[in-house]
């Protein structure tokens, strides 16, 4: 059928000039569609997959595998920005913002491998959970979904508190590694204190 035919079809049927201008129209948004997509990826992981995670029985790694390939484009504050905006706007983030950025800040330690870097690539956003994922993932590594039975010993935790914090650092720097240290050697003592407390007696100030 050449041009001419089909232009006499559609005169005769509105149908066929209705379902033309359709297809043409599809056409067009699938072309926008896949011009947003290629802006604007999507390596940034939405609010609702954040509360997927959380609800989820392995809620920690979940959050640490969508970072991951979160930060392969994005800087660590691109991400903490982004989820600040979630913060802003969802009641539900913004309950669980911590531990969120908590995943944050572990795999930014992962990337960078040590905690000033780590430090230097976060902020304070809800309440320096970046800085404490760092100091959680410095101390377990690869090993920190183990089981509780499977957590580094009590000389192994002596060892890795004695130089997490560099005192050289400026002080609100140091304050926050010894903060995220705390948060750590608690969840690795299965949250006694007095055996948290003294890993922390290896550190050379009060």
């Amino acid at each position: 059928m050449n041009f001419a035919m089909i232009v006499q079809q559609v005169n005769r049927s509105p149908y066929i000039a209705q379902f033309l201008v359709a297809i043409v129209f599809l056409g067009l948004a699938s072309v926008a569609v896949g011009q947003d997509v290629k802006t604007f990826p999507a390596a940034m992981p939405s609010a609702q997959a954040l509360k997927s995670c959380m609800e989820s029985r392995n809620g920690a790694e979940c959050m640490d595998q969508l970072f991951r390939v979160a930060l392969k484009q994005h800087s660590t504050k691109e991400i903490l920005q982004r989820l600040q905006s979630y913060q802003d706007n969802d009641p539900e983030i913004r309950r669980d913002c911590h531990p969120i950025v908590h995943a944050i800040g572990r795999e930014t330690y992962r990337i960078k491998g040590t905690i000033h870097d780590s430090f230097d690539a976060c902020d304070q956003t809800c309440h320096s959970g970046c800085y404490h994922g760092s100091v959680e993932r410095f101390l377990r590594g690869e090993n920190i979904y183990a089981e509780i039975n499977k957590h580094p010993g009590t000389n192994e935790l002596k060892q890795k508190a004695a130089i997490a914090c560099d005192p050289k650092v400026v002080a609100r720097f140091r304050f926050q590694c010894l903060h995220g240290l705390g948060h750590a050697l608690l969840y690795f003592s299965s949250y006694k204190l007095m055996p948290s407390l003294e890993i922390c007696d290896v550190l050379p100030e009060d």
